[in-house]
């Protein structure tokens, strides 16, 4: 598992900031969550990774259908086209 951003995004998001400190706000901004999308479509990934590795027995099972709050599997992640409107 990964302690550290990646280096390029570690650095893109450094060039948000300095966008920012110049002034131009709307460009950092969208910088910034250019990165935050390509960091938590990572995120899914690894998600979805680990839940396929985990076992599925009946005990599992038997508690997700008990459980009140929906799994991280429930939730629909909204679809990001690479595109940011402006």
């Amino acid at each position: 598992m990964k302690d550290k951003p990646d280096p390029d995004l570690a650095s893109q998001m450094q060039a948000a900031r300095e966008l920012l400190e110049e002034g131009d706000v709307r460009e950092a901004l969208v910088m910034a969550m250019e990165v935050l999308w390509r960091e938590l479509e990572q995120l899914q990934d690894t998600l979805r990774a680990v839940q396929e590795d985990l076992p599925l027995d009946q005990e599992i099972e038997a508690a997700d259908e008990n459980q009140a709050e929906p799994t991280i599997s429930e939730f629909i992640w909204p679809a990001h086209s690479g595109h940011v409107l402006h």
